[in-house]
C-alpha cells in the first residue's frame, strides 16, 4: 500500500495469574495460545469487526476459524508477571490471513514468546473461500488517517 510502510499493530496487556502458571510459578505453555486469542479477539474489535461475527457469521454464511497456531516460547514468564502482546497481520493470502504475536514482560518489554495464528475463511459447509475484501481492508488499516492507527 502506497505510504503504509508499518504492519497496523495491536497491543494488549495481560496480567499472568495462578492458573496460568504449573506448579512453580512459571506461566505454562498453552497460556501463550489463550493470551494470543485474547488479543486477537480485542485487536479485531479495535478494527471494527465483531468476534462472535468474523469467526462464525451465520447470517452471511461465512466464517473464519483458527486453522493454525504456532508459539515459541524465549524465556519463562511468571506469575504476577504483566505481559504485553502485540498483535500485527503478518500475511494475507488469497483466502486466510496470518496474525503474528510478540509477547514480551512489562515495564520494559523483555521478550518471553513470540506465536502465529492462521486463520482460513470458510463458507457455511466449511469450504475455504476468499478472504472477503471488507476484512481484508479492515485488518490491514486501510484508508485509516495515520492518527487513527492503534
Amino acid at each position: 500500500m502506497p505510504g503504509h510502510t508499518e504492519p497496523v499493530a495491536f497491543r494488549w496487556s495481560i496480567p499472568t495469574r495462578v492458573g496460568d502458571t504449573d506448579p512453580y510459578g512459571v506461566v505454562y505453555f498453552v497460556s501463550y495460545f489463550r493470551f494470543m486469542k485474547e488479543a486477537l479477539d480485542e485487536f479485531l474489535r479495535a478494527r471494527g469487526l465483531v468476534p462472535e461475527d468474523i469467526y462464525r457469521d451465520s447470517e452471511a454464511g461465512r466464517g473464519l476459524p483458527v486453522a493454525a497456531s504456532s508459539a515459541r516460547f524465549l524465556r519463562p514468564a511468571r506469575y504476577g508477571d504483566t505481559l504485553e502482546i502485540r498483535v500485527t497481520v503478518g500475511t494475507f493470502s488469497e483466502k486466510s490471513v496470518r496474525f503474528d504475536f510478540q509477547i514480551g514482560r512489562r515495564p520494559g518489554g523483555e521478550p518471553v514468546a513470540t506465536g502465529e495464528i492462521t486463520c482460513v475463511a470458510i463458507d457455511a459447509n466449511w469450504r475455504s473461500i476468499g478472504l472477503p475484501q471488507e476484512w481484508r481492508e479492515r485488518l490491514s488499516g486501510a484508508g485509516d488517517p495515520p492518527w487513527n492507527l492503534p
